[in-house]
């Protein structure tokens, strides 16, 4: 079931990038997910972990001895914890799965034809726009 909800949305964004996807396209996109050493349990443990460290950064965020400064810095090493937890076992993980995800794009992308390529080119032109029209705004 998990395999399914996370092909899903595998599929939805790689035809949001590509457009449609072949057969073909779509097999090799569900053999990468198989292969993927997905552990929920693993995850469900970072994600308490970052609630109780958002729980305690909004507790020390009320302390009316702390100075703007010290409030920013508990900010800032809060979303630093979010990108390199402190979780070392955790942290393996995202980086094995981030880097099977990489190899899984890249093997999509070999087989895309011309007209996939160009889908995606535009795709990727117009959420540039996108960012650079928020940050105009």
């Amino acid at each position: 079931k998990q395999l399914d909800a996370r092909l899903e949305k595998t599929e939805d964004f790689a035809e949001k990038m590509y457009g449609g996807l072949s057969d073909a396209q779509l097999t090799l996109l569900k053999q990468r997910l198989e292969q993927a050493d997905f552990n929920p349990a693993i995850s469900h443990k970072e994600i308490l972990r970052r609630n109780n460290d958002a729980f305690n950064i909004l507790t020390a965020l009320q302390n009316p001895s702390l100075t703007i400064d010290e409030k920013i810095q508990l900010v800032k090493a809060g979303f630093g914890r979010l990108y390199n937890s402190p979780n070392q076992e955790y942290q393996r993980y995202a980086d094995k799965l981030t880097n099977h995800t990489c190899e899984t794009m890249a093997s999509l992308h070999a087989s895309t034809n011309a007209q996939q390529k160009l889908h995606a080119k535009n795709w990727l032109q117009d959420y540039m726009d996108l960012v650079t029209d928020m940050q105009i705004k």
